[in-house]
């Protein structure tokens, strides 16, 4: 959603101008946007409430941190969200860029990818053209909407909760009637949402406020970021429902609960986890796959990776091959996320 633009006729933001590639690439990143108008709302309310502005730069959080005056390209968006914006151009034979990030400390998330990656140092990450690095940190809960494009200013009926495992986390969604200035006289709904990692349990709290303004009973989709099984259970206070579905991913589950009433606090259970791991071999088979190398370097390359051995060990039998820097460097940011 950066715009650039400048007073000439030729230069034009509507995706239809663009090669079907990019334009394709566009409409993903619009689409997107409408859907993560939940939380886009709650923090632009923020900004209003607390003079908290949505992008701030690294170094508003992290100070006294050195490496967070080192990345002009990366900021902060919104409560949950970390991005690194890639303005270097695509190595031609990868068919991916690079952009150095710095990760702070902790578990974070790549919201796109879910690959995990462990903070405190700054890395060279790879990235085709359909992506952007975009982090949520293990405990972040981040709304989205489903796809509702023709009517922007209802609240939605269904909501999408992002839930990044690892540790205890909560978010609360703001809504008003998204037209008057009534939400300045207090005119609005709040609901909080928290993780408890331990117990393993997604609490949704009764929603307070105006209720007449959010739908009487909404349907949710939870993605829960880091879990690949589980037995989930869906506890309401008044009675027990069991959750409509539930949906095994990579590296994820999603499970979707219906008819979730405004005015009732409902909880998700899940049982009996099994968290997953960030599937190096498979990632790294399709970022060989895509390079444009001899295949005798690539049969080479998986081979090494296929032994199963230690980061280390891959690390070093990978560079005696002589590998392209950024190809090498590609697979490096998997096996050490």
């Amino acid at each position: 959603m950066r715009l650039h633009s400048s007073n000439s006729q030729f230069n034009s933001k509507e995706p239809w101008r663009y090669r079907q590639e990019i334009r394709e690439v566009m409409e993903n990143f619009l689409r997107l946007r409408h859907k993560m108008l939940p939380y886009l709302y709650t923090m632009n309310h923020r900004q209003y409430e607390q003079g908290i502005p949505v992008v701030l730069p690294m170094y508003y959080f992290y100070p006294e941190q050195r490496c967070a005056y080192q990345v002009p390209n990366q900021y902060l968006f919104g409560s949950a969200l970390m991005v690194a914006a890639v303005t270097t151009p695509c190595i031609k034979k990868l068919r991916m860029a690079r952009t150095t990030v710095w990760i702070p400390e902790g578990e974070w998330y790549d919201i796109f990818t879910g690959l995990r990656y462990q903070g405190g140092r700054k890395m060279n990450l790879y990235r085709d053209i359909t992506s952007i690095p975009v982090f949520a940190k293990a405990g972040e809960i981040i709304p989205f909407q489903e796809d509702c494009m023709e009517d922007a200013l209802r609240n939605p009926q269904a909501l999408h909760l992002h839930v990044y495992t690892g540790q205890d986390g909560s978010f609360t969604l703001y809504e008003d009637d998204n037209i008057t200035a009534d939400y300045q006289s207090g005119k609005c709904v709040r609901t909080s949402l928290e993780w408890k990692e331990e117990e393993g349990s997604l609490v949704i709290r009764k929603a307070m406020g105006d209720l007449s303004l959010i739908p009487e009973k909404r349907d949710y989709r939870i993605t829960f970021w880091g879990i690949e099984d589980a037995k989930a259970l869906e506890v309401r206070k008044e009675a027990g429902q069991n959750p409509a579905a539930v949906i095994k991913g990579k590296g994820r589950i999603e499970i979707e609960v219906k008819n979730v009433s405004a005015d009732q606090e409902s909880v998700v259970y899940l049982r009996e986890r099994k968290y997953g791991d960030n599937r190096v071999l498979e990632r790294c088979f399709e970022i060989l796959d895509r390079a444009e190398i001899q295949m005798i370097q690539k049969e080479g390359a998986l081979g090494i990776l296929e032994s199963g051995k230690g980061a280390g060990y891959l690390l070093g039998s990978l560079l005696s091959l002589g590998l392209n820097p950024d190809l090498y460097g590609a697979l490096a940011e998997i096996l050490t996320a």
